[in-house]
């Protein structure tokens, strides 16, 4: 399911646009749902006859729940007449069903009544450009933008569970947030006089990343439960650090 509703307006000096949409899927294989909201605004403002202002908003959040099937297991190795449910419907609680015929093969709903994961990524992006001409033969751009995003994830394995059971379960949780800010100007000179005519550019650029990552792992708690204050053994904790930044000159003319 896509939905999307915007509006656009308008006079000989300013122009605008807003979007808002929701977009909705479930996935190919059961357990899997994706939803994203989007949201954006531009604005083109000439202020005067030398100055135009064009700022522009741009975020989006989207939520992943993964609870998918086993395909592997069910294509190569379970067979069509093993079902997962008994004969009331209901979900048999063992993870090698007894009464399969291939007892080798492991029921691959068993797991995915309790585990999953979650994740919830954010993402915001701001401009603010501007043109100034400053003569008939002079102009200046100017292109400022920054971008943040952040993830939150969560995988959750019961204690019940396969998955869980050797570490009496487990709980992830995997933070990611980074931040980019770039900017670029830009003077161009373009005149004729006579028979001459010169082409020059002056730019700057710059552009910087920094991005950080948590992540920890906790087990032995109770099932049901989904946050690490309840359990017992911190399993594992690290995190991530990472900056960089480049910038750029240019001259170029022609005459």
């Amino acid at each position: 399911q896509d939905y999307n509703l915007s509006v656009s307006a308008g006079s000989e000096n300013i122009k605008t646009y807003a979007s808002i949409g929701v977009y909705d899927e479930d996935g190919a294989v059961k357990g899997y749902d994706y939803t994203r909201y989007n949201l954006r605004f531009n604005v083109d403002y000439k202020a005067t006859d030398w100055l135009t202002i064009k700022p522009k908003v741009w975020a989006t959040r989207s939520d992943i729940m993964d609870q998918q099937h086993d395909i592997s297991s069910i294509m190569y190795v379970d067979f069509p007449w093993d079902s997962p449910y008994d004969e009331n419907g209901e979900l048999i609680q063992q993870y090698k069903p007894t009464n399969w015929i291939n007892s080798d093969a492991t029921n691959y709903l068993y797991d995915n009544q309790w585990n999953y994961e979650k994740k919830t990524s954010y993402e915001f992006m701001g401009n603010f450009d501007f043109d100034i001409k400053l003569t008939d033969w002079l102009t200046f751009a100017s292109v400022n933008n920054y971008k943040y995003g952040s993830t939150a994830l969560k995988n959750y394995k019961d204690p019940r569970s396969q998955g869980g059971k050797a570490d009496k379960g487990l709980l992830q949780d995997k933070t990611t947030s980074y931040y980019r800010v770039y900017s670029n100007q830009l003077l161009r000179f373009n005149k004729v006089f006579d028979k001459h005519s010169v082409n020059a550019i002056l730019a700057y650029e710059w552009n910087t990343y920094t991005q950080e990552i948590k992540d920890q792992t906790a087990a032995s708690f109770a099932p049901g439960f989904s946050v690490a204050d309840v359990a017992v053994t911190p399993k594992k904790t690290k995190g991530s650090q990472s900056e960089w930044a480049v910038q750029s000159y240019l001259f170029n003319a022609n005459y």
